[in-house]
Formats: structure tokens, C-alpha cells, sequence
């Protein structure tokens, strides 16, 4: 039996079902926009020793609490809080998983999204990076919605950095990607008017 969490002789132990059980009452709560009920849920399990046999489950559990309190803090818009329990998701999950999680490829888009809307661009680029190596690092992945997304915020930043070439050539792989996904033609004429707008703007830059 493993004892997962903090030693502490005082709190409360959490069995495997009641935090799931738990969890799952904080996920829905923060679906309905409730985000500070969910928030003391999260941080109630973070809290408590979590009773458990499986160390794995153990594992993944405190790193899904630490990554939806995060989301909480991001639906809030506060970055700050946000970053700091997406790093300890990330933190949690070991070399070998990270390397290769669709989980840990969530966790750096969001974080890339964070630092966009800061206009940390650089920032942003390099977890939209490491959000690709690791979405491409799972064999049989076909998360379309992830994929897409990469390849427009890509887009974006360099469009917000007047960098035009470079927009239009990732707003380009999005279209590509969204053909390959077979995605709604009503979503692909959206980024095909975002690419037309690049290239009109290379062709102002250029006369």
C-alpha cells in the first residue's frame, strides 16, 4: 500500500475512487464555468494523501490536478498561477513520458498560448515546438484538433511579428493539415482567407 503525497500524520487519506470520483465532480464544474468551486476541489485533492496501490495512478493523477488547476487559473487569466501549474504538471510526468506523452504536448500548447497573449513570441515558438515533438512522438496519435491548432498559432505569431512570409507559409500547413483531417470545408475557407490576407500583404510589401 502507498501512502502518495506529503507524510503528513494530519490530513485526511483519499482512496483511488474518491478522487477520481472527486475529480471528476471538479471537471464539471469548471464545463459549467463554476472555475473557483473546481479550483477548491483540485486543490483539496493536491492536499490530501491519495491512498493508492497503482504509484502510476498516483503519478498521473497529481499531474492531471496540478494540469486542470492550471487550466482554471488560465480561464481566469491568471498567467502567473497558470504557468506555474502547468511546470509542475510537467515536472511530474518522468523523461521517458514526456518525451513521448500527448499529454505533455497539451500541457506546452497551453503554455505557448499564455506567452502569446503576453506577446512573448519567442517563448511561445519554442513550446509550440516541443507541443509538435511530442504530438508527432506518439506513434498512432491522430489528435486532428491539436495538430491544426500548432500550425495556426504558428501562423499567428509570425503574422503578429509582420514576419508575412512565414505566416503564410504555416497558414498553408494548417490548410494542408485540415485537408488531411477532413475537416469541415466551412473551417478550411476560414484559414484560406487568413492565407490570402498574407499573401496581399507580401505583395504590398513587395511593389
Amino acid at each position: 500500500m502507498i501512502l502518495f503525497d506529503r507524510n503528513s500524520l494530519f490530513r485526511p487519506r483519499v482512496s483511488q475512487l474518491e478522487a477520481i470520483t472527486r475529480c471528476e465532480i471538479a471537471d464539471r464544474w469548471r464545463a459549467l464555468g463554476h472555475i473557483k468551486p473546481a479550483i477548491c476541489y483540485y486543490t483539496w485533492l493536491l492536499e490530501n494523501i491519495l491512498v493508492s496501490d497503482d504509484p502510476h495512478f498516483a503519478k498521473l493523477h497529481e499531474c492531471r490536478l496540478h494540469n486542470n488547476l492550471a487550466a482554471c487559473y488560465q480561464d481566469l487569466e491568471d498567467d502567473n498561477a497558470a504557468l506555474h501549474h502547468y511546470s509542475l504538471s510537467l515536472e511530474i510526468l518522468s523523461s521517458d513520458e514526456e518525451n513521448k506523452s500527448i499529454q505533455a504536448a497539451i500541457i506546452h500548447y497551453n503554455i505557448a498560448l499564455i506567452y502569446m497573449n503576453g506577446n512573448e513570441f519567442d517563448q511561445t515558438r519554442m513550446h509550440l515546438d516541443k507541443s509538435l515533438l511530442h504530438f508527432l512522438g506518439v506513434p498512432g496519435h491522430r489528435n486532428s484538433t491539436l495538430d491544426v491548432k500548432i500550425n495556426y498559432y504558428f501562423a499567428k505569431t509570425y503574422e503578429r511579428c509582420n514576419d508575412w512570409k512565414m505566416a503564410r507559409d504555416y497558414y498553408q500547413q494548417t490548410i494542408d493539415k485540415c485537408k488531411q483531417y477532413a475537416l469541415d470545408e466551412s473551417i478550411i475557407d476560414q484559414y484560406e482567407k487568413l492565407l490570402q490576407c498574407m499573401i496581399d500583404k507580401i505583395s504590398e510589401n513587395t511593389q
